[in-house]
């Protein structure tokens, strides 16, 4: 988490320094900047309605963190990291584990509780988008050359409401701590800048090679500078698919019967408390943590924690 939000800090002061330090070779860098700013403007304003978590940290890590030094008995440690991920996320049932560890600290509660993780959907992709920009000549004429760049689409989630089934009919429903589209939006809007500029100053050389060969050898010049032009123009789009885009949480307390996760109405995965810990345990606190994945099939991690008492 830490080695994350100095990556992410670094990043990001580096790109920011690039665009305002930008004299690559002696293209005219504010004719550059301004283009960058209207391809911003028409395709990438979107972006701007995404604010990043506080110094980047993702506040699922903190709150998983905080349940399991909690189910460790470090107290001091788990209120700091769970502060942490409320300061974040302002989510109010994180207040509900504070208020948990508070107790138990002073030996009031001795119920035992089952946390069930949740990592749903698909985080947001790169996909490849062309536009036509105009070079200006000195000889007053006009090209048009075709500039890549990456897009950002806005993940997938594969079910939007989760929620835990009881024998008296009554459901416990999912809060959301952290959602992965913020954090990966934000950081492209910070290097898309950088990343137009520089597209458009490649993308100018090669439209000039292409302007100098056809004026030199005709067509067949211009249609190889036009084909080296198209091949040789494409944008970064390498993607990582597997991080979710949603991180969300359910708390219950244990009681000996069988519990259902629901996604969206549908049954995705059930357990069974008992006193035998034939699965887990009724009698100790329990981590489940879950990956939904498409088609609803799911793949889950389960643990039980501490003592029998």
């Amino acid at each position: 988490q830490r080695r994350s939000k100095d990556f992410f800090a670094s990043r990001i002061n580096q790109i920011q320094d690039a665009i305002i330090n930008n004299n690559i070779d002696n293209i005219d860098s504010q004719r550059a900047l301004q283009s960058m700013h209207s391809i911003y403007n028409a395709q990438y304003t979107s972006l701007d309605k995404f604010k990043a978590y506080n110094g980047y940290i993702n506040p699922m890590i903190s709150y998983v963190s905080g349940i399991f030094f909690l189910l460790q008995n470090d107290f001091n440690k788990a209120n700091d990291l769970l502060k942490k991920s409320y300061a974040v996320s302002r989510e109010s049932r994180i207040l509900d584990d504070i208020e948990l560890l508070n107790n138990r600290k002073q030996n009031k509660d001795v119920k035992k509780y089952t946390w069930i993780f949740i990592e749903d959907g698909q985080s947001p992709k790169k996909y490849e988008m062309r536009l036509d920009v105009p070079l200006f000549l000195p000889d007053s004429n006009t090209i048009y050359f075709n500039v890549a760049l990456p897009k950002l689409d806005s993940g997938k989630t594969f079910n939007y409401k989760y929620y835990i089934s009881l024998d008296s009919e009554d459901s416990i429903d999912s809060f959301e701590l952290s959602n992965m589209e913020s954090i990966v939006s934000n950081e492209f809007s910070i290097e898309i800048p950088y990343i137009i500029t520089t597209s458009l100053i490649s993308s100018t050389y090669k439209a000039y090679l292409q302007s100098v060969l056809n004026k030199n050898f005709g067509l067949i010049g211009g249609i190889g500078g036009m084909l080296f032009s198209t091949i040789s123009s494409n944008a970064d789009i390498r993607n990582s698919r597997i991080l979710p885009l949603r991180f969300l949480a359910i708390r219950i307390e244990n009681k000996k019967q069988v519990f259902k996760l629901f996604g969206d109405g549908n049954l995705l995965y059930s357990f069974m408390l008992d006193d035998k810990c034939d699965e887990l345990c009724l009698n100790r606190d329990n981590i489940i943590y879950i990956r939904v994945v498409q088609n609803g099939i799911i793949s889950a991690l389960t643990h039980s924690i501490g003592d029998i008492k």
